[in-house]
């Protein structure tokens, strides 16, 4: 649990390791609050053949936010993602992933402003996406030889309405 000004969380988490008996893992949390009324993550991660370099993660998360403070309304938010990676010993880590969502505002409050109103329609994404990561530091709070690199690169808009292409690249 926790406490603040004028908001609170309470959480539960659960983690089952080696569910079928070949590696998988299984995790899942639950949120409530007052300013995030509730959120559900779910993620099942599992070895591909039998490799331990290659896994499959499936993950389900859904929220609801009250964002009445700021735009006078809340927000829900609910996403399906499922991904492929590979990650050598010598720092590579390859992932190639598929994620769908659904964003919708709701109980939009009389006061909220004609810009909100009209944004508020529900939006949906259908995204592929690549990252590839080269970690060769010794320590990565106090390197002294390597370097880090992540490259990804998202193309969104298959079949859905909201449509972009990203790329983002560091470097240290």
């Amino acid at each position: 649990t926790r406490a603040g000004t004028r908001a609170g969380t309470a959480a539960v988490q659960r983690n089952l390791r080696n569910v079928f008996g070949g590696a998988e893992t299984l995790e899942g949390s639950a949120t409530l609050g007052t300013r995030t009324k509730h959120s559900y993550n779910f993620v099942f991660s599992s070895p591909v053949l039998a490799c331990p370099d290659f896994w499959a993660n499936v993950s389900a998360i859904s929220q609801h936010r009250d964002l009445t403070a700021f735009i006078r309304a809340h927000e829900g938010q609910h996403l399906l993602r499922s991904s492929l990676i590979y990650a050598k010993g010598d720092g590579a880590r390859h992932e190639l992933a598929y994620e769908a969502s659904h964003r919708h505002f709701h109980h939009i409050l009389p006061d909220a402003s004609l810009s909100i109103r009209r944004l508020a329609k529900p939006s949906f994404k259908s995204a592929i996406s690549y990252t590839f990561e080269q970690d060769t530091r010794d320590n990565t709070f106090a390197t002294m030889v390597g370097s880090d690199y992540r490259s990804y690169t998202q193309d969104a808009g298959l079949g859905a309405d909201s449509r972009d292409t990203t790329t983002e690249t560091l470097a240290s």
